[in-house]
């Protein structure tokens, strides 16, 4: 009776939980689909890999007794057979290497090329390609793709790096001079090839190297900070870089200094919206003033959370420490972010030494206890946890998690 009961209440529950798109759910015991409403489309026990091709209805999975690829529906219906050993799925098109060489392919799953490509990366609606092997010390020649699937050879030779494209432009290698420089989307220098390294670009800004030194460049290749310095890291928030050992903290938005620290022992990193100051004696959390918003023994390593809040790790284990509210969880074996949820993965260590997962939210409290062998975010809002027989599907609300699906394993 009351196993029944039990199943009546998930089954409502799960009427009223309903996703953007299908869910793929990856585990440590294979791969499935479920539907908007959580109902499994695929067996548990074929695949040991499941994704959405970005911007179609279609759907990569791979066998695990091949470990190809096939396509297959919203429905988890296959439209082709397992052949392919990658996918990706870009901005409406779908990627399909087979045979060690890659095919563009439009969202109806027709062909807009043959499979005649070593490699391929977006650069807007067109497409950066190569037909030679990127692996080795020859040049390769760069041909561009556009939106019909038409080929148009360009002539720029390159030495491989993968090509990143932001703001628009894409950091390469020329082949002529060795010198990296940014290509924009129709294959052109819009920052010659002179620079000894180049990043790509992140929100119009880019740390890139001249012989002497790393700085900050902008898209028209002026530098916006000289490249003077022996590190550099661009974050969202911060620019650290260090120059014969001392270290400096800059604000994004404005390249503003923020803090000078002469100290070899000294070194800094992002955090969300604060930057962690390590010494040998403390830890300091900083924010975008300069001020210190908490300090820890100098053990600890400090990491991003959500919500205003940071993961602290020391020598008695992992906790989330709220910044505004000065509270902490318990501490734990180990604690991971994950946004997709807005909730921690947690865990505690078993009897024999492995970790059991739970989660926590970002009120701090434990929303699932710490008792299952594995613990994802496979969509918006939703905890997948598995005990080696079930995924168990939990659906976070302002109540805590809701049990909303078990899905047996097939084995």
């Amino acid at each position: 009776m009351y196993q029944r009961a039990l199943a009546i209440m998930l089954t409502l529950l799960s009427l009223f939980v309903r996703t953007a798109s299908n869910v793929c759910v990856n585990t440590d015991d294979g791969a499935f689909m479920l539907d908007r409403r959580l109902n499994p489309v695929t067996e548990t026990g074929t695949y040991d890999r499941a994704l959405r091709a970005e911007g179609t209805e279609l759907y990569a999975l791979r066998e695990q007794s091949t470990g190809l690829y096939l396509i297959a529906d919203a429905a988890g219906q296959p439209l082709t057979r397992a052949v392919y050993e990658d996918v990706r799925g870009e901005n409406g098109r779908v990627f399909l290497k087979r045979d060690g060489l890659w095919a563009i392919y439009d969202s109806g799953l027709n062909p807009l090329t043959g499979h005649y490509y070593t490699a391929l990366f977006r650069a807007g609606e067109s497409c950066f390609a190569f037909r030679t092997s990127l692996w080795d010390d020859a040049p390769d020649a760069l041909y561009i793709i556009d939106a019909r699937g038409s080929e148009r050879p360009t002539d720029k030779v390159l030495l491989y790096t993968p090509l990143i494209f932001a703001d628009g432009l894409a950091p390469a290698t020329d082949a002529t001079t060795g010198r990296r420089g940014y290509l924009d989307e129709e294959g052109e220098w819009m920052v010659a090839p002179e620079l000894a390294w180049a990043d790509a670009f992140n929100g119009a800004l880019a740390v890139a190297s001249l012989d002497g030194g790393s700085g900050l460049i902008d898209p028209a290749g002026d530098w916006i900070l000289s490249p003077l310095y022996d590190e550099m890291m661009l974050g969202t928030n911060y620019v650290i870089c260090r120059e014969e050992g001392t270290l400096y903290v800059y604000a994004r938005t404005d390249e503003g200094l923020i803090m000078r620290e002469n100290r070899e022992d000294a070194y800094a990193s992002e955090v969300g919206a604060y930057y962690a100051l390590y010494t040998d004696d403390y830890a300091y959390l900083c924010d975008m003033d300069g001020y210190e918003a908490a300090v820890f023994t100098g053990d600890t390593l400090i990491y991003p959370g959500l919500s205003g809040q940071v993961i602290a790790s020391d020598m008695n284990g992992m906790y989330v420490y709220d910044v505004d509210t000065h509270r902490f969880s318990d501490f734990m074996a180990y604690i991971e972010a994950l946004p997709r949820a807005d909730a921690y993965r947690c865990a505690a260590l078993g009897d024999d030494g492995a970790y059991l997962f739970g989660a926590i939210d970002t009120g701090l409290s434990t929303v699932i206890a710490p008792a299952y062998a594995q613990m994802i975010s496979p969509a918006e809002g939703l905890l997948a946890a598995g005990d080696g027989e079930n995924i168990y599907l939990f659906a976070l609300n302002r109540d805590g998690a809701e049990l909303v699906k078990t899905v047996p394993l097939n084995r």
